[in-house]
């Protein structure tokens, strides 16, 4: 089943409440929308059990974290790191001579701080005993009262992955008509039981569905008014190219607001006869929070190369060839092709007397004669 809301496109010139002296050349209707597509899939089959499109939320952000740690190694940890470091790349073992060589020199390098820190402790135990001044002296402690400098921490931001991105968009729906009020409830029935689990027998539960995202652009030449499925005129935008949701993802939660103007107010009927029909909330306020299930990597994003991608719907009117196909939207006119003995380089032959010409008119005039310059 696929849900849709809006339905109706924003008024526009080509309305058919719009007046009917305005021209089809001088009018400007609404032929792009672009909708949040969500795909609601089954574990049992992995395919597809509904899909609900809904219009851009207000607020639209990406983030993206990696997480680092910091790791304080001081120069004995340093010293092993480096002899570490050497054997792999001499393609060495650690249980060889190798590692027993490098072992001495790493060693030499701990000796100092080593030193300085058996010294704190015999001090911090002396002063402990006594019970007077500070019973905690570290190595750099001892070496900054009695050299003046402490020891390189051999400080070190180490990467330790990435995490599970979440997103929350919020939707506000007001129903214009009766069938918006179905569609908007289907839509709150929908995701409230996708999310949740369901039964099998007494002692199972079955997992809820997973979800599929994605920014979608519908396009048509403008006059139609309503729009049953965006799937049929879909296409790519910039929009679909930066905001991308590559892996599944679960429900986390949906939160309605059935007041989000501030008291509740309902609609209700007034045909003749059957006055008290009650249609439900006059607004509504949905909130999804939704969670990815993968990592992200490098590999995770489609690039803009991509055939399958959709994304860059500019039309015909880049100055470069795209390396991808271009979807040029109904409608969009021609451009004019450039003028090639308008060209302003010496290596045009009518250089020289486009030249004479530009500079009798002005930069806009172009010599009517094709006559290239002699070289005699």
């Amino acid at each position: 089943m696929t849900l849709v809301f809006p339905t109706s496109k924003p008024l526009g010139a080509n309305n058919r409440n719009s007046r009917e002296a305005i021209k089809d050349e001088a009018a400007f209707p609404t032929r792009v929308i672009d909708y949040l597509k969500i795909d609601i899939y089954g574990h049992e089959h992995d395919e597809i059990i509904d899909t609900v499109y809904l219009y851009l939320p207000n607020k639209l952000s990406e983030k993206y974290t990696a997480e680092y740690k910091n790791v304080t190694l001081g120069p004995a940890g340093a010293a092993a790191v480096g002899a570490a470091q050497k054997i792999v790349q001499s393609g060495g073992d650690f249980e060889g001579t190798s590692f027993k060589g490098e072992l001495k020199n790493f060693a030499k390098a701990a000796k100092p701080s080593l030193a300085f820190g058996a010294g704190a402790k015999a001090i911090s135990a002396t002063v402990g005993v006594t019970g007077q001044g500070m019973s905690s002296l570290s190595g750099n402690d001892l070496s900054a009262l009695t050299q003046g400098k402490i020891f390189n921490p051999y400080e070190e931001a180490i990467f330790s992955g990435t995490s599970f991105r979440n997103h929350s968009f919020s939707f506000k729906m007001q129903p214009k008509n009766a069938t918006d009020v179905q569609t908007i409830y289907q839509i709150i029935h929908t995701f409230r039981t996708a999310m949740l689990p369901g039964k099998d027998g007494n002692n199972w539960l079955t997992l809820p569905e997973y979800f599929r995202i994605a920014v979608v652009r519908y396009t048509d030449n403008g006059k139609s008014e309503t729009i049953t499925n965006p799937g049929y005129g879909a296409g790519g935008g910039m929009l679909n190219a930066l905001m991308q949701f590559p892996t599944k993802m679960v429900l986390k939660g949906v939160d309605v607001d059935l007041a989000p103007d501030g008291n509740y107010a309902s609609l209700q009927s007034w045909t003749p006869g059957n006055n008290l029909t009650d249609f439900g909330p006059a607004s509504y306020n949905m909130t999804l929070s939704f969670q990815e299930t993968q990592f992200l990597t490098k590999e995770s994003f489609d690039t803009v190369t991509s055939r399958n991608s959709g994304y860059f719907n500019l039309g015909n009117t880049m100055e470069t060839e795209a390396p991808f196909p271009v979807v040029t939207p109904p409608g969009t006119p021609v451009p004019a092709r450039a003028n090639p003995n308008n060209d302003r380089s010496r290596s045009n032959p009518n250089y020289w007397a486009n030249r004479r010409a530009w500079r009798r008119g002005g930069r806009g005039r172009t010599a009517t004669s094709s006559t290239s310059r002699s070289d005699t």
